[in-house]
């Protein structure tokens, strides 16, 4: 049986066949952003990826970051202690740049 719980400081306690292992927030967002990942890897490679459902969320904070090593540009969206970041193609993320900077 698998149990999941949340920490008073954002993150996650999991509970499987009696073996517990807590997860600080930052590992809990870092592990969350994996397994999606691979959820969405397999989901492809099955031919399983038109999404049927879904939900709304609403960054608290969002900024536009280059990377430092390949000089890409990122989406860094903020949920809380959880933080997402999305990396585009070259020149993808100027209208949303100059979005932010509007706001």
């Amino acid at each position: 049986m698998i149990e999941a719980s949340s920490q008073p400081a954002g993150g996650i306690r999991i509970e499987i066949n009696g073996q517990t292992e807590e997860l600080p927030a930052d590992k809990a967002s870092a592990f969350i952003s994996v397994m999606l990942h691979k959820m969405q890897q397999k989901a492809a490679e099955l031919g399983d990826n038109t999404p049927t459902g879904g939900a709304i969320l609403y960054p608290d904070a969002v900024s536009v970051e280059t990377d430092k090593q390949s000089g890409e540009q990122r989406l860094r969206l903020g949920f809380g202690k959880a933080l997402f970041v999305i990396s585009m193609p070259p020149g993808m993320l100027k209208n949303v740049d100059k979005a932010i900077e509007e706001i």
